[in-house]
């Protein structure tokens, strides 16, 4: 799976595995600054790697961790295409 923020290549993560695993954290970014990011994650299964069986990738959360905890996200938009879906969203300021 490659990981973007903000339209960067950050990582690409290998998922394979020889048996089932579950609630596997595979991926962390503690150093991003405070503010909005964008979030895109691609399976390069559905690119024409023919090393990948699995066409899908589950995602179960995102967790935001910061010293001041933003409100709830507003305005939250999945961008589904054919290989990936990118998840952006406002913070919501209201108090």
């Amino acid at each position: 799976m490659d990981v973007y923020i903000n339209d960067q290549l950050i990582t690409k993560v290998n998922l394979y595995s020889a048996s089932v695993s579950y609630r596997v954290n595979v991926f962390e970014k503690l150093d991003l600054p405070y503010g909005t990011h964008t979030i895109k994650l691609v399976n390069p299964a559905q690119i024409g790697h023919q090393s990948a069986v699995e066409t899908r990738i589950n995602v179960d959360a995102f967790d935001v961790i910061a010293p001041i905890l933003p409100n709830a996200p507003t305005d939250l938009h999945a961008q589904p295409d054919f290989t990936s879906v990118g998840l952006s969203w406002e913070t919501n300021t209201d108090t």
